[in-house]
């Protein structure tokens, strides 16, 4: 599996295996840190999801997690004289 546009594999974990927890397997059967960038990598997770219900709810959803991206212009708030983005997880 290759994560998408900024997903850690916290995100990947979530997404595939329903727990943040499963991030750990991840990590250890495709030889990387849990805080490597893993971007346009091939992972090995696991076919058995942690949490089977919140994975399924995941894909039927489409949902894609992703926390380690920029937000697109469109996305920014302004807050004052800052710039405020929205995560969309």
């Amino acid at each position: 599996m290759r994560p998408g546009q900024g997903q850690t594999l916290i995100d990947v974990a979530v997404e595939l295996g329903g727990r943040a927890e499963a991030s750990w397997a991840i990590a250890m059967r495709s030889g990387v840190g849990l805080t490597d960038d893993v971007s346009g990598m091939e992972l090995d997770v696991p076919s058995v999801a942690a949490d089977p219900e919140t994975a399924e709810a995941m894909a039927a959803y489409g949902a894609k997690p992703a926390c380690d991206g920029a937000p697109e212009q469109a996305d920014r708030k302004p807050i004052g004289t800052a710039m405020i983005g929205r995560d969309m997880i």
